[in-house]
């Protein structure tokens, strides 16, 4: 089939990718995966999160993990 017929609009797809997109948007950052592997094996405190990220500013670990 090609890909130029398939019945489905660009808007159809955007619509569905959204939820992809920002799931991608927030895990893009140059921090966000370094602090979703530093706690992946569970709670972990602020400051010990700080400590294990070597080079991240309390300001930086703050605003990515809002």
């Amino acid at each position: 089939m090609s890909q130029g017929n398939t019945g489905v609009t660009s808007q159809a797809v955007l619509a569905q990718a959204c939820p992809v997109r920002e799931v991608l948007d927030r895990v893009a950052g140059k921090w966000s995966v370094l602090i979703i592997v530093a706690a992946a094996h569970g709670p972990i405190r602020f400051t010990e999160l700080e400590r294990s990220i070597e080079g991240i500013s309390r300001r930086m670990l703050t605003l990515t993990l809002r």
